[in-house]
């Protein structure tokens, strides 16, 4: 129990200031439909454009209507990404009691299988939302970001075959680390993107 109030101690500044400093003097996050640009950090293009009124202070922007049949579907990958993140790091805290405990093994499968398949659907939904940072100076970031989400994932699918049989405990351990690793890895390169 020990090891698991230090892992939360030293993962708590980590996650307390993740979104701190955050600089909007560019636009960071760009919604295309069909290849149109809409959006530029939440706000409408057409909204964007518009030239402050008479007073001198920037148009009132319109009422927000929430259509759920769109946002259920729109970015997809910004709703799917937290679960293999959340998957895969609830995994490495059941690895410590796995360890003590042959019982935890169908959990930490059941975990592991989740974080697999829910990286192989982000990788599908990144794809569809990589095209708005085509031609831009994030184009490289995404790249980057597409291809530690694809070790990501490669590497969940071999911790995944580890489980597997009580063998392979030790490298199940490694990979354990590993892949938290490159959750992290990944996670930040996506927030930058995002952000």
């Amino acid at each position: 129990m020990n090891k698991l109030k230090v892992l939360i101690i030293l993962l708590a500044p980590i996650l307390i200031t993740a979104h701190e400093g955050h600089q909007n003097s560019k636009p960071d996050t760009v919604t295309t439909v069909n290849g149109d640009t809409i959006a530029i950090n939440g706000k409408p293009v057409s909204a964007l454009a518009e030239k402050p009124n008479a007073n001198g202070s920037e148009a009132e922007e319109k009422t927000f209507e929430l259509d759920i049949r769109k946002s259920l579907f729109s970015h997809l990958h910004n709703k799917l990404v937290h679960f293999p993140i959340a998957f895969s790091l609830a995994a490495l805290l059941l690895m410590f009691f796995y360890l003590k405990d042959e019982r935890y093994r169908p959990a930490l499968l059941a975990l592991v299988s989740l974080a697999f398949l829910t990286a192989v659907g982000a990788y599908f939904t990144g794809e569809q939302q990589k095209a708005a940072f085509e031609n831009t100076s994030r184009w490289w970031v995404a790249d980057l970001h597409e291809l530690f989400g694809i070790i990501t994932s490669v590497t969940i699918l071999f911790w995944l075959i580890s489980l597997l049989s009580v063998r392979y405990k030790k490298i199940t351990i490694i990979l354990s680390l590993v892949v938290a690793a490159l959750v992290f890895v990944t996670g930040f390169l996506g927030g930058t993107l995002a952000h």
